[in-house]
């Protein structure tokens, strides 16, 4: 019940992305920004949503063709379609059809990080919250720099190692604890795995500035929405951390310390949880 509370809440987060006064956007929306695999989870149902691009010859909508299908946890797959998108390329509303139920989903492509998006689906006359965030390509980016310390050794866990304990440390770092004996630790700037052999592999990212919203909010229903959206999320981090407080602590002390805008609280509590839900 507590995990679907906070998705609930995160429906909040569409008023912000649908309202054009709070859109700060550091580059143009195209439609190849919603194709890929996301990792999606609508009110505590997760599965994977893929949306692509056809070879369908058709010029009646931008959206003809692309195509939108789902599968669940179970490895069931669901096919849909795409109702519209607006013009800013940012809201979609598409359909997946389950069986008895052909589900709406009212979709928001994030403005500042385009790897996530949120909204709201509509099930038996009632509203629900989801989100999605997008699979990391399988190939080493083109600005990601690699060095290696152990070379006989796989950059990441296997299927089988599963994590046994995550905690945030000082200094913005995820520590993750595996049941093979690895240890990951992971950071803005990349990460470094420790193999029960004693060898060490890192990996450190090229990155380029962050972009920061403007921070002042003079409408208070929309700093109220924002307000709900920072606790879901840290509701949800408590959740992966099993409620760990020391970890609780070193994040919301870096918020303080750092005297973190409303929009920067929210994107550091995205980077937590992403790296928490997938690793």
């Amino acid at each position: 019940m507590g995990m679907k509370k906070n998705f609930l809440k995160l429906q909040f987060a569409v008023f912000i992305l649908a309202s054009p006064l709070y859109i700060f956007s550091n580059s143009a929306n195209t439609k190849q920004e919603w194709f890929g695999q996301w990792n999606m989870n609508h009110d505590g149902f997760a599965g994977t949503l893929t949306i692509s691009g056809t070879k369908v010859d058709c010029a009646t909508t931008l959206w003809c063709d692309m195509s939108i299908s789902y599968v669940n946890s179970k490895g069931e797959r669901v096919n849909g379609s795409i109702e519209r998108i607006d013009n800013n390329l940012q809201h979609m509303v598409f359909f997946l059809n389950f069986p008895g139920n052909r589900q709406k989903f009212d979709a928001y492509l994030f403005s500042w990080d385009k790897q996530n998006l949120a909204g709201t689906t509509y099930w038996g006359n009632q509203t629900f919250g989801f989100y999605a965030q997008k699979k990391a390509k399988t190939v080493q980016p083109v600005n990601a720099r690699l060095t290696t310390l152990a070379t006989d050794q796989p950059a990441t866990t296997t299927q089988e190692d599963k994590p046994i304990s995550k905690k945030i440390l000082q200094g913005d770092t995820i520590e993750i604890r595996y049941s093979s004996g690895n240890i990951r630790w992971q950071f803005p700037g990349g990460y470094a795995i420790r193999f029960p052999d004693g060898t060490v592999r890192r990996a450190s990212y090229l990155q380029t500035p962050e972009y920061v919203p403007p921070s002042a909010i003079s409408d208070q229903n929309v700093i109220k929405w924002l307000s709900s959206v920072q606790q879901a999320l840290l509701d949800m981090i408590k959740e992966e951390l099993l409620n760990d407080q020391v970890s609780i602590d070193n994040i919301l002390t870096k918020e303080r310390q750092n005297q973190f805008n409303t929009y920067q609280v929210i994107n550091n509590r995205f980077y937590f949880l992403n790296f928490l839900n997938n690793y």
